[in-house]
């Protein structure tokens, strides 16, 4: 077991030598266990022999009060403070009636000089609780003092649940939650969130350099695997945490502020640590109730579309019209493409949205005067499902729109998964006369085989090629290649992100025949 001082190391050994007295044999340990689970060390009379000491190493303390041989006792000490003595007596004899009422008497001097162990509060409305107390006790102090808030989870939760089960997946979280104990100052609370999560309250007068200093007494955890079943398990904390009442005023707050704090950190990686502030408070909150609001967006008819023209280099005229899907929020206003694709991409609302977005710019563009091409956006997570064509045909029936005039694009910012069923689609969609583009070429996942393979009529290069035109030579090289390649290859080539008239001269002197950007204007509304 850890010991937090020396005097509490001096206390347990100077209560194991009055027991060594009491049954006469050094071999006693004390063990002190935290709620219902014992922890995996215990403290050893300093005499004890080898053959005790390695015994107690091969017994598993993770339940309950285990099975020992019957040479070795256990004697309760102190239930409410969750101490007990294991001892192995000299000739392999009971404890007698006389030895168990002598340590008993020992009940008060154990609970009365060891502090008692961290409790491990066992839900989130607990843990609310605790903190709700400590800002209601520092409002009666004339000096109101703060304390931190440090909300951390597990990274490997999920691979280890998938590798070695759950039920091994909850005797490292145990083993986890013991270490972190053993750590924490006189006063903290610990409690667990549950989904590999707990969250530490520091007690009042806590600065933010005492806190951080614990965060990294918490990260020094990690550098030490948990043995399990022979198995050497490793793992990290991704860390948020904040200050009462800087980052929050009520439990409620301190919550929020370092939940977002912890969402902030997972999203860099594993291991990392956040301070809360008000930037990540407001952005967890819109993206929270994000999903709600999205969910209703096609009925709401706060969806909209902008528009982005294409144009012919060689004619410099209109060719066609990239259909941005756009969201109006309520009470927000228009939200970020970014932010809210990315939601809908991960909480499985992208199909209903590029739906809506497919049916609004195919019926628009069947009312154009000029047969322009109309390209719309289709996100790559849902193709794989198999019900992209039998949409499409269905929203060219009902708007009257000829298949040749829609251009699908497909953005290789987001992995083509799986990719064998995603080009069988894409060429049952071919088969209806509509055009296939791989949108934002060269910036994600860019694959020749995919070139080779896939039934495509335009790769969109992203903007990335275009910006550094004139300015660098790789720049000018690369898009040389690429448009040779294409040629070569029979493609089709639409350069974005053209905003300078240099950059407009070097596509068209080497043959690129579209490009669009914001020299040829901004995305619109059209009417």
């Amino acid at each position: 077991m850890s010991i937090n001082t020396q005097k509490e190391a001096a206390l347990i050994q100077s209560i194991l030598n009055i027991v060594s007295r009491i049954v006469g044999t050094h071999n006693c340990a004390l063990v002190r266990a935290s709620c219902d689970t014992f922890p995996t060390h215990i403290v050893t009379h300093k005499d004890a022999n080898s053959a005790f000491t390695r015994q107690l190493q091969t017994i598993s303390f993770e339940q309950d009060i285990p099975q020992l041989s019957t040479d070795v006792h256990v004697h309760t000490l102190s239930e409410t403070h969750s101490i007990y003595l294991i001892i192995r007596t000299a000739d392999g004899s009971a404890l007698t009636r006389d030895m168990s009422s002598s340590l008993q008497e020992l009940q008060v001097i154990a609970e009365t000089t060891l502090p008692p162990r961290q409790v491990i509060l066992s839900n989130r409305p607990d843990s609310l609780l605790a903190i709700t107390k400590q800002i209601e006790l520092i409002s009666y102090q004339k000096r109101k003092s703060h304390f931190g808030t440090i909300l951390f989870a597990v990274d490997q939760l999920r691979q280890i649940n998938q590798h070695y089960g759950w039920d091994l997946a909850d005797k490292v979280l145990n083993a986890i939650a013991r270490r972190v104990q053993n750590i924490l100052p006189e006063n903290s609370v610990l409690g667990n969130f549950g989904g590999g999560q707990f969250i530490v309250v520091t007690p009042p007068g806590t600065s933010s350099t005492n806190t951080q200093s614990l965060i990294n007494a918490l990260q020094s955890l990690t550098a030490e695997c948990i043995v399990l079943n022979d198995h050497n398990i490793g793992f990290t904390f991704s860390i948020g945490w904040g200050l009462y009442p800087h980052d929050g005023s009520s439990a409620d707050e301190l919550i929020l502020a370092t939940t977002a704090a912890l969402t902030n950190a997972q999203q860099s990686g594993r291991g990392h640590i956040t301070r809360s502030s008000l930037h990540y408070t407001e952005h967890y909150r819109l993206a929270q109730t994000l999903e709600k609001d999205l969910s209703s967006a096609t009925t709401d008819e706060a969806l909209f579309l902008r528009w982005m023209p294409i144009i012919d280099l060689a004619t410099q005229k209109i060719i066609g019209q990239e259909a941005l899907l756009r969201w109006n929020r309520p009470q927000f206003g228009e939200i970020s493409p970014t932010i809210f694709i990315q939601s809908a991409e991960k909480n499985g609302l992208i199909e209903q949205l590029d739906q809506w977005a497919l049916h609004e710019a195919c019926s628009v563009a069947s009312k154009w005067a000029h047969p322009h091409r109309v390209c719309v956006n289709i996100s790559p997570t849902w193709v794989g499902n198999e019900r992209l064509p039998h949409i499409v045909e269905k929203v060219l029936n009902d708007t009257g729109l000829a298949p040749e005039r829609l251009q699908i694009e497909l953005s290789e910012r987001i992995p083509f998964t799986p990719d064998h069923v995603i080009c069988r689609e894409l060429t049952r969609l071919r088969g209806l006369g509509v055009r296939i583009a791989i949108d934002d070429f060269g910036s994600g996942t860019s694959s020749l085989e995919r070139l080779r393979t896939y039934p495509i009529d335009q790769l969109k290069l992203d903007r990335v090629f275009v910006e550094r035109l004139y300015e660098d030579d790789r720049a000018n090289a690369t898009m040389r290649c690429i448009l040779k390649m294409a040629q070569m290859l029979g493609f089709s080539i639409c350069a974005k992100g053209v905003e300078t008239e240099k950059q407009l001269s070097f596509l068209d002197g080497h043959g690129c025949p579209e490009a669009q950007g914001f020299l040829f204007g901004q995305p619109a509304l059209l009417s």
